[in-house]
């Protein structure tokens, strides 16, 4: 049990009952101190960080998120402010943007013209959606809009049918005395 301290004392203690027991509480303490010890020096790091996460948190200007949030979803949100570069390009987004998705996958997808980007991830490996819209909401450049564009590998079928209705209404300067205040009103199965 103590063999590792035992061996560095004179034989004679090897024999003693009384050393063997001091120094098994000797070795138990300190193996106890040099676990807390690796604890808290992992607490540096915001990939092993656990109980130093908040001050991660804290230290990046985060906004504070319930206690009941998983780990990994604040290690994601402490990773992505600490990775943002001064002039954000689509390759460096894409791996910031990775961190919440499991497999370490996004990519972006721009729309020059249309002064749009979209977020491609696969829905199943998606960590947490808000936390990666609200650092690509800080990130992109202002004159853009963005859309997460989720994709599954699975089917999906819908069991409910969704109408949408569209309707127009005359202008006051088109309205006479006698008419209907409809133009016209369409529906369209989706």
């Amino acid at each position: 049990m103590s063999q590792r301290l035992i061996n560095l004392m004179p034989p004679y203690y090897k024999n003693s009952k009384i050393a063997k027991g001091i120094f098994g509480a000797i070795e138990s303490e300190s193996d106890g101190l040099v676990a807390f010890g690796l604890d808290v020096i992992q607490q540096g790091n915001p990939r092993l960080a656990t109980w130093g996460i908040q001050q991660w948190e804290t230290d990046m200007k985060l906004a504070a998120v319930p206690e009941a949030t998983p780990i990994e979803q604040r290690r994601a949100r402490v990773l992505s402010r600490m990775g943002t570069p001064p002039v954000v390009t689509p390759k460096e987004m894409e791996r910031l943007l990775a961190e919440f998705t499991r497999s370490q996958k996004a990519k972006i997808v721009e729309y020059g013209r249309e002064k749009r980007f979209s977020i491609e991830v696969g829905l199943n490996d998606l960590t947490d959606l808000a936390g990666m819209s609200s650092v690509a909401q800080e990130m992109k450049p202002k004159h853009l809009s963005f859309a997460p564009s989720l994709g599954s590998e699975a089917a999906i079928s819908f069991d409910e049918q969704v109408f949408m209705t569209s309707r127009r209404y005359h202008k006051v300067s088109e309205f006479r005395v006698g008419m209907k205040p409809m133009k016209y009103q369409s529906e369209v199965k989706l």
